[in-house]
């Protein structure tokens, strides 16, 4: 089990929403390669009137199963592509990110 929650609504503007297609492929098959099942859970729509909402990404990796230094530089690659925010919204800076990995026992996790 692979869950990633993203502390934004990452399916509206200002996210480049191609990148985002391609990356939650990307994403899906490097868990269909580790042979686990993901969940996802999304946070709030980034709301900004008259700035770049500015705020921090911050996703986090929850998992059951091994994961390599190496899967994880990948899928913290791969997220990172999903979090491409629009260049005509963000022009000189973006937020800054972060993916932070944990690794739960077994027994703290039930799929229903």
């Amino acid at each position: 089990m692979i869950g990633f929650i993203f502390n934004h609504d990452i399916f509206d503007d200002p996210y480049n929403q191609k990148a985002v297609k391609s990356g939650l492929n990307a994403l899906e098959a490097l868990m269909d390669a580790l042979n686990v099942h993901a969940y996802y859970t999304f946070g709030e729509r980034r709301n900004s009137l008259f700035a770049p909402d500015m705020s921090d990404e911050y996703v986090v990796v929850q998992y059951t199963c091994d994961l390599s230094p190496e899967n994880k530089q990948e899928i913290a690659n791969v997220i990172d592509r999903v979090l491409t925010v629009k260049k005509a919204v963000y022009k000189n800076e973006t937020p800054e990110k972060v993916v932070v990995f944990q690794k739960l026992d077994k027994s703290d996790v039930f799929a229903f």
